[in-house]
């Protein structure tokens, strides 16, 4: 992490050489079911004509559900692709189109993704280790290039569902700086930043009861 918290490469490339990748049993800890993730935030938007982006890949795991549902997917990370995610995703790689961005740690601009290009963004387990300002630029970068009409679905770190460190201090404490690599906001301040970079909230909050907010945006046609 950098002197902010943010997640940066040197740290991926340390902490997962490899490619971080979740599974089942760790959503599942946090309260998530991958069915019901992919039944509300990735299948109604699937579309084979479509394109899609994925911000934060790491090891493939909702690579590999991406992969074969639309006609191009865009992977933008701050390492190299990963063992994990070759491993993973394997014969898919040869038999869907996909581009892997390789970006620059602190860089939040979704550069060299085409402008009104992309169908559907899914960024799981990403947005929560960035700070207020970072995310409030990367929220900018996918509204540039979403199409008109086009949904995203995307995951924040949740301070009131996080029991023991929102008891602590205030959470605007760790809006910038974060001791803990998570950056914690209230479900109703990540509402304000989408709506601040244009984006419309379809659903603040799809599962509840889980550890962290899943939310569904929309830029409007």
């Amino acid at each position: 992490m950098n002197k902010h918290g943010n997640f940066d490469r040197q740290f991926f490339k340390k902490a997962w050489p490899k490619g971080f990748r979740t599974n089942a049993r760790s959503l599942e800890a946090t309260g998530f079911d991958i069915l019901d993730i992919y039944s509300v935030c990735i299948g109604p938007y699937a579309n084979i004509g479509h394109h899609a982006l994925e911000i934060g890949p790491g090891g493939g795991f909702w690579s590999k559900i991406l992969l074969p549902r639309f006609e191009l997917c865009w992977f933008v990370d701050v390492i190299p692709m990963p063992e994990n995610f070759t491993s993973l995703c394997g014969e898919l790689l040869d038999t869907y189109n996909h581009l892997w961005l390789e970006h620059e740690s602190k860089q939040y601009d979704l550069a060299g993704v085409p402008v009104g290009g992309v169908d559907f963004v899914w960024c799981y387990g990403v947005l929560c280790h960035l700070s207020r300002t970072a995310r409030r630029k990367y929220l900018a970068a996918i509204k540039k290039v979403m199409r008109p009409g086009a949904h995203a679905s995307i995951m924040f770190a949740d301070w009131d569902r996080h029991p023991v460190y929102h008891m602590l201090e205030n959470p605007e404490n760790y809006a910038e700086e974060s001791p803990y690599g998570w950056f914690y906001d209230t479900v109703e301040a990540s509402v304000k930043d989408v709506e601040k970079a244009g984006l419309t909230v379809v659903n603040s909050n799809v599962f509840p009861k889980a550890r962290d907010t899943l939310m569904i945006i929309r830029l409007e046609d």
